[in-house]
């Protein structure tokens, strides 16, 4: 897509793309996270969950992006407008896609998670290639296909879901709602982190660099899925070791632990590759890119600290420890406005490449000293 629209036209559709995403996730109020609690201690109140995400759906979701589509996309350029207006009002099936996902691993349909997140990306590349082959390949079509990719993977998931056993929601819904705020704020957080460059970025920047920092984004695809992959297995998996009773606190911390590194150094592992192929972007994409190489390197290393940093947060939130996700992200927020306000006006986006680091990085360690903080307390409370 890059390489044939050029740099001005990918910003348009980066433009698009940036805030739907974004919006949906902060309608979703932590509930995804609720979703690997509850179903992942057991399907005997997933029914009245599922009842009350339909609730919710049309009673809030549904209407506030009705609102957000009619007024969000004028602060936009021209250029982005409609399409911004277009993606927007897919919000409900995004917010009802990451809820479904997550009940799909807590439930260890972990082929049916896999094929929902694989599917959408297939068909948007076979399309895009459908489109170039044609000699179709405009914005427009772009953004359409792009549509199309994000649909498939919701309905799949509605399809196979537990609606067999869904049933009013009960007493239990204010629980998680207020389960799922304690979540929604380290997400928030979290979010702010993850996308408040390609944000301003977005508001204040030349299209060109927005469409460089999105494909340097988009080279580091594998360790950003590598780590989304791993905080929606570890979070039902935490979940299902606390209620294990042959298993201490102390244990479960551990295996926490265990996994955090493991994925560590497979992203760190990543992170040297993609340093090492990162001058073939403009190749790959065309010339226009060529200010994208540094800016994917940095970013790279960035991603490697993040999926750390992200396992250990998934695996404390199983444990309804919220404190991690909201204390490590907070921190990384000091950094990285500041950092943003100082760096992007002067550098553009290799500014914002380096306060992503700073701030991934930041997270890491307060995640590190938080979980190195429960273990020495589970070991003080050990009988013995």
């Amino acid at each position: 897509m890059a390489r044939e629209l050029g740099a001005t036209s990918r910003g348009v559709v980066t433009v698009a793309l940036t805030w739907p995403p974004i919006i949906a996730y902060l309608l979703t109020l932590g509930l995804p996270t609720v979703a690997s609690v509850v179903v992942g201690r057991g399907r005997e109140h997933e029914g009245e969950f599922l009842g009350f995400v339909l609730v919710y759906l049309v009673v809030i979701v549904t209407p506030a992006s009705i609102v957000i589509a009619e007024y969000l996309p004028r602060v936009f350029s021209t250029e982005a407008q409609r399409y911004v207006q277009w993606l927007l009002r897919l919000i409900p099936f995004g917010v009802l896609f990451e809820i479904l996902a997550a009940c799909a691993v807590a439930r260890g349909r972990y082929r049916l998670f896999n094929t929902s997140r694989y599917l959408g990306p297939a068909v948007l590349l076979i399309s895009l290639i459908a489109l170039e082959r044609m000699g179709h390949f405009t914005v427009e079509n772009c953004v359409i296909v792009i549509l199309i990719s994000n649909l498939l993977p919701t309905l799949l998931l509605t399809v196979t879901a537990g609606w067999a056993y869904i049933s009013r929601p009960g007493s239990a819904w204010l629980d998680q709602v207020q389960l799922g705020l304690k979540y929604h704020i380290g997400g928030l957080f979290g979010l702010l982190n993850l996308r408040l460059d390609t944000l301003i970025i977005s508001l204040i920047a030349p299209l060109s660099t927005v469409g460089i920092y999105s494909v340097a984004n988009n080279a580091c695809v594998p360790l950003s899925t590598l780590g989304l992959a791993a905080n929606a297995h570890v979070a039902p998996l935490a979940a299902r070791w606390e209620r294990d009773s042959s298993l201490s606190r102390c244990s479960v911390f551990l295996k926490v632990r265990r996994l955090a590194n493991q994925f560590g150094a497979l992203a760190s592992g990543g992170a040297v590759i993609i340093f090492a192929v990162a001058p073939f972007v403009p190749w790959l994409f065309g010339t226009s890119f060529r200010g994208a190489v540094p800016v994917v390197r940095i970013l790279a290393i960035g991603y490697a600290f993040r999926v750390f940093a992200g396992v250990i947060v998934s695996g404390a939130n199983g444990l309804q420890k919220s404190s991690a996700g909201n204390l490590s992200e907070l921190i990384a927020i000091l950094f990285t406005i500041p950092l943003l306000l100082v760096l992007l006006p002067r550098y553009g986006a290799l500014g914002a490449a380096i306060a992503s680091l700073c701030a991934y990085a930041s997270s890491a360690v307060v995640a590190r000293v938080l979980l190195a903080r429960w273990l020495r307390h589970g070991r003080a409370k050990a009988p013995g």
